[in-house]
């Protein structure tokens, strides 16, 4: 099986992605996806919550940041009409997992407006981040 993987930056580019289709074999799978997030988002993300998480109690709890990142992620996907994460139970049904979304898969869009609206949330809460 050959694995190709284009990315569409400039004319070469996008002349391989054409050649390679007219030469992949018949029922070859294609598929187009928006570049995802980057690791400097990534880190600016985790230092934002981390943060708040030395600033801010929620409802009276000190929380770490990965606490705050799914809270922060949740809230967002909800202003965003994004896919929301869910609440199932346990394997031994004596509690709750949460099953929340992961910001790996956020593109590069999508992680600046996650980001955006962290910053704008610290800034109403007086969190200096």
């Amino acid at each position: 099986m050959i694995l190709r993987l284009f990315k569409l930056a400039h004319a070469e580019a996008r002349a391989g992605v054409g050649a390679f289709a007219m030469s992949a074999p018949a029922d070859t799978v294609v598929t187009f996806s928006e570049p995802k997030r980057s690791g400097e988002a990534n880190a600016a993300f985790h230092a934002l919550c981390g943060e708040i998480a030395q600033a801010h109690l929620w409802h009276g709890l000190k929380l770490d940041t990965e606490a705050w990142k799914r809270i922060f992620v949740e809230a967002w996907s909800r202003t965003e009409g994004k896919p929301q994460g869910r609440l199932v139970p346990s394997l031994d049904g004596r509690g709750i997992v949460a099953l929340g979304i992961q910001t790996r898969s956020l593109s590069k869009a999508d992680m600046s407006d996650l980001i955006e609206f962290v910053s704008a949330w610290a800034a109403e809460h007086e969190v200096s981040a």
